[in-house]
């Protein structure tokens, strides 16, 4: 039961570090740079590094000091889930247990590309954010471990209609040109 509760506080704190991080504006133009040629066609996309670094330290930052808060805090469990026995779980008076932030809270970026249609093509960047904390338990200590893949920025890029266009799963039904 901590650990269900120390993970629900986890997202919770990582979330609100990555949207305080990031706020409210569009942040895409800003990671990505295109690169048009003369007719508007996409020939190239770069990362911003330099912006990304930055995003994924404000992260990391805001990230350590929401679970400092929360390690403060601390969660409630009720005494019975100390039984061991499903029953008395979530009964009886609780007791507070402390969180400590132990280890590290990391930010990694994420980037797919996914068909959409015959000339789009939709592009999505993601925030991996991973954190380890300790729950102090009056018997141990556990570590718990939480990962949370976070769509920060998305775009749609459309390219020219192709005068033909095939598409088939395998050789043998692109090259069977009459019907059945």
């Amino acid at each position: 039961m901590s650990e269900v509760k120390v993970q629900s506080l986890v997202s919770f704190a990582m979330n609100n570090a990555v949207s305080e991080a990031i706020g409210n504006e569009t942040i895409y133009d800003s990671l990505i740079r295109i690169t048009r040629n003369d007719v508007g066609n996409v020939v190239m996309m770069q990362a911003n590094t330099l912006e990304i670094n930055k995003v994924s330290h404000n992260v990391i930052k805001l990230a350590q000091e929401k679970l400092e808060i929360v390690g403060q805090d601390g969660i409630d469990i009720p005494i019975g889930s100390f039984s061991g026995m499903p029953i008395l779980a979530g009964r009886g008076p609780t007791v507070r247990l402390r969180i400590l932030p132990v280890g590290y809270v990391s930010c990694s970026f994420s980037s797919e590309f996914i068909e959409k249609g015959i000339n789009q093509t939709l592009h999505r960047i993601y925030l991996i954010v991973t954190a380890n904390v300790g729950v102090v338990l009056p018997t141990e200590n556990k570590k718990v471990s939480f990962s949370s893949d976070i769509l920060i920025a998305e775009c749609i890029i459309v390219g020219d209609v192709p005068e033909t266009y095939l598409q088939s799963g395998t050789i043998d039904e692109m090259l069977n040109l009459v019907p059945d």
